[in-house]
């Protein structure tokens, strides 16, 4: 029998002879990094009973938890009761009910835990427990951090006076993210002079009208409106024009998660710009929302039973 010679070839990046355009291939690389839970190193029981002041606090954001799911007017999502101001994701093909934030719009009372008095003791064990989680919110004198238990925020303070204060809250987004959100938005519509539009416009003003009229429905939307820009054609010149005309905004939220979410009030009512990066820090969907908060920064009605259910694991090995 005659042996066969069956040659052998490299295969993968680097390995086939160039397109001969120069074209080459350029995959977007899938995240490789994603925020998960950890239960945070505790400290011994006995190290704990002699922190009293910070386990207090501890008990004390348990029970805001239970409180915050098991209060509250119900509402539904595909027939499935929720708790209003905490927000859920509804199967495909349902629409995502209108959610209100504010104290006075919902009807919650706020659910906040002062850290005024604590010693520098008492305080590592809360800063300890809590750690940080995948959400941090700025605006001029406001400083919040999500915890590593969702729906647990941690704010910081900066008032007129100079003062500071620091407190957590609990619940789907702090209520003042709403109010700070919307501290600079001047405008209710958006406006242009038809006769003065700048060169390189392509989809400008039929997105300025588009928003106008998400602006108008908002207080009567079942769902955030969404403007996906990355889907439509349009000029660096659109993109230009639009965040002169929206204006800027007083107010940051960064969602680490898988990739990273940036968002950022404008100058617009309840007009929002998020921006979706993978872990390479490339843009990969970019949108104008008209909402209250954008839901990806929002803590779930599961993300609080979640943060029930760990909250309380961590305070049984401590005591």
């Amino acid at each position: 029998m005659t042996a066969i010679r069956i040659p052998i070839l490299p295969v993968g990046p680097g390995t086939q002879p160039a397109e001969a355009d120069g074209a080459e291939l350029d995959l977007i690389a899938m995240p490789d990094a994603m925020i998960t839970y950890a239960m945070p190193e505790l400290p011994e029981p006995e190290e704990a009973a002699a922190l009293p002041e910070a386990m207090a606090v501890l008990r004390r954001v348990l029970d805001l938890l239970g409180a915050a799911l098991s209060e509250g007017a119900p509402e539904t999502c595909g027939g499935e009761p929720w708790v209003g101001y905490a927000v859920r994701t509804c199967e495909e093909g349902q629409s995502l009910p209108h959610i209100r934030f504010g104290a006075e719009e919902s009807g919650f009372p706020a659910r906040s835990v002062n850290l005024a008095g604590l010693d520098a003791a008492n305080l590592a064990l809360v800063n300890q427990t809590l750690g940080e989680g995948e959400v941090s919110i700025i605006a001029p004198g406001l400083a919040i951090q999500e915890s590593v238990l969702a729906g647990v925020w941690r704010l910081h303070r900066i008032l007129t006076d100079g003062s500071a204060t620091d407190t957590i809250e609990i619940g789907a987004i702090p209520v003042t993210v709403v109010e700070a959100g919307q501290a600079s938005a001047q405008a209710t519509s958006l406006s242009f002079d038809p006769e003065q539009l700048p060169t390189g416009l392509q989809n400008g003003p039929s997105l300025i009208a588009e928003l106008n009229e998400a602006i108008t429905a908002e207080t009567t939307a079942e769902a955030p409106y969404v403007i996906n820009l990355s889907l439509l054609p349009h000029t660096p010149e659109d993109l230009l024009w639009l965040a002169e005309r929206l204006g800027p905004g007083s107010l940051t939220i960064l969602s680490r998660g898988y990739g990273n979410c940036r968002i950022a009030s404008t100058g617009t009512r309840h007009v929002w710009w998020v921006q979706y990066f993978n872990s390479q820090d490339q843009l990969i969907l970019n949108t104008l929302e008209v909402t209250p908060v954008p839901v990806v920064a929002c803590a779930s009605r599961e993300d609080l039973e979640d943060s029930r259910e760990r909250l309380d694991e961590i305070l049984q090995v401590i005591g």
